[in-house]
């Protein structure tokens, strides 16, 4: 990529907060809610409901490893018998990298 690329990239005019489109921190959580690769998978739709989540994280080690999305939860848990249920996270296919980003107030 040339200078005048970058530039054309980087043009503060385009990065400049809109107050049309205010940054993220002003709508996120404080707070992230999350569960473990073992997590039942009937605790993760009570936590998720209780939050009124339609996401959630999954960590190991305190590291993101992937999420799981209500439809996952709600598909998982239509599939298979009572018997089945209380499965744990990891037990199960699907489970997507991703990047967690986290806005910080600095005052």
């Amino acid at each position: 990529m040339t200078d005048s690329e970058l530039t054309a990239v980087l043009d503060p005019n385009s990065l400049a907060p809109d107050a049309a489109d205010p940054p993220v921190a002003t709508i996120m959580r404080d707070e992230v809610d999350f569960c473990l690769p073992s997590t039942p998978i009937d605790a993760v739709a009570k936590l998720m409901a209780d939050n009124t989540l339609s996401e959630i994280v999954v960590l190991l080690d305190r590291r993101p490893v992937g999420y799981v999305r209500q439809e996952d939860v709600v598909d998982r848990l239509g599939a298979y018998p009572e018997s089945r249920r209380g499965g744990a996270i990891d037990d199960q296919a699907g489970l997507k990298p991703f990047v967690l980003l986290v806005a910080v107030d600095v005052e």
